[in-house]
């Protein structure tokens, strides 16, 4: 469905390297976890978006395991592997992901994580573009 697009943007298989204890999660029983809360939004289509949660786990230096979940009208749930790439104190992911037509076909994505936030754009074949942005969740 079209209203996956942000969850789309976050399924892709990304390229890197980056070691990173998120700071808010270092002291805590599982520093490998971070979740994040937000938006995405549709920038070519007024009043189009929805709330994303996001719960992502380092598994390597370079890796993590997300899994990327809201409603826009519908409940959506995708589960995904990334790698990052340190750029400076942030980690940037970027890659691309078929989600099949139903979700919007091909997206291309592009996100970072900068201190409390983890924020991004995509945009597909078919025209489609948006952002997200995230803040740690408490």
């Amino acid at each position: 469905m079209k209203y996956g697009i942000a969850l789309l943007i976050l399924t892709l298989p990304l390229t890197g390297c980056a070691s990173v204890c998120f700071k808010a999660e270092c002291g805590r029983s599982d520093p490998s976890l971070s979740k994040w809360t937000g938006t995405w939004t549709d920038t070519r289509v007024d009043d189009h978006g929805g709330d994303l949660h996001c719960d992502a786990r380092q598994t390597g230096e370079d890796r993590w395991e997300a899994r990327f979940y809201g409603n826009c009208g519908r409940d959506y749930s995708y589960e995904i592997d990334m790698v990052g790439q340190l750029d400076g104190e942030r980690v940037r992911f970027e890659g691309n992901v078929d989600l099949g037509e139903a979700d919007g076909g091909v997206y291309t994505w592009v996100g970072h994580i900068d201190g409390d936030a983890f924020n991004g754009e995509y945009t597909t074949a078919a025209g489609k573009a948006g952002k997200f942005e995230m803040s740690r969740k408490n």
